[in-house]
């Protein structure tokens, strides 16, 4: 009965001591995983940083928020951390993580995605300038329209456009192109200017000299692009994106600037603009 009983003890006993410590690992998950789901602010820092005696003792991260620089040393020195390695420390969990080479390209979309904002596109120049970066998490802000609202949906805008396409020489006057948009909704619409030049990268306004002029009413946008062909030869992508503050409109229309003593186009015996 004494040999029972003692079993039957170190067994419940066996039972209590499981059942704790899976309680202690979950308690300690929770954490993680609620700061993984929530967004989070991120230090930035190069491995030279850590052995800076210029550091401060605490590093003002965000304004009014202090972290000592013992706190961020402790988690981010390692063996394998080089002057030149980038790493990152979180706030939330006080851990570093050293960036690797491969990771670098997928870099912005990750602190994107754990910030929930964009990360600066000179990131990596700004750390060669500056003893830190802090990329503060993005505040938790209300849906616009809640699960009560039953308003309509929105109605994205639509346009035409009234030069497709042309060709002219350089420095020669274009044909004017209208770029015309409307909104089911009547919502105030407004448009943006971009170009690009063959496979170039897009480039923000218009190329010189060409000017653009826009008129807006409620619901609707009208556009248009006036001047002269650019100097330099080659195929030009003309794109306004029209928004109402919820959806984008891309009109585009393209011109063919060819070089000055390339054949002109003559008509009465005078070059004449045409549109396709």
């Amino acid at each position: 009965m004494l040999q029972a009983w003692d079993f039957r003890s170190s067994f419940i006993v066996f039972v209590a001591v499981v059942m704790a410590f899976l309680a202690a690992s979950r308690a300690e998950a929770a954490p993680s995983e609620l700061s993984a789901a929530m967004p989070e602010a991120v230090v930035m820092l190069l491995g030279g940083q850590l052995s800076d005696r210029r550091l401060p003792a605490f590093l003002e991260v965000q304004p009014g928020r202090l972290v000592a620089s013992s706190t961020i040393l402790r988690a981010c020195r390692t063996p394998s951390v080089r002057a030149d390695s980038v790493l990152m420390f979180f706030l939330n969990t006080q851990r570093c993580e050293q960036v690797t080479v491969a990771a670098k390209i997928t870099l912005p979309q990750r602190l994107q995605t754990i910030t929930g904002r964009f990360a600066p596109p000179d990131l990596l120049q700004r750390l060669q300038l500056q003893p830190f970066v802090t990329l503060a998490a993005a505040p938790k802000s209300p849906p616009l329209r809640g699960a009560e609202c039953t308003c309509p949906e929105n109605t994205p805008p639509e346009g035409t456009l009234g030069c497709a396409g042309q060709t002219r020489t350089a420095g020669a006057p274009i044909a004017s192109i209208d770029y015309f948009a409307i909104d089911a909704d009547d919502d105030p619409l407004s448009g943006v200017f971009t170009h690009r030049r063959g496979s170039n990268p897009i480039q923000n306004g218009l190329p010189s000299p060409l000017l653009s002029s826009c008129t807006a009413d409620p619901g609707i946008l009208q556009c248009t692009i006036t001047g002269s062909a650019p100097a330099q030869a080659g195929e030009f992508q003309l794109m306004l994106a029209v928004s109402d503050g919820a959806a984008i409109l891309d009109l585009a229309s393209v011109l063919d600037v060819t070089a000055a003593n390339d054949d002109l186009i003559f008509l009465d015996q005078f070059e004449t603009p045409f549109c396709l």
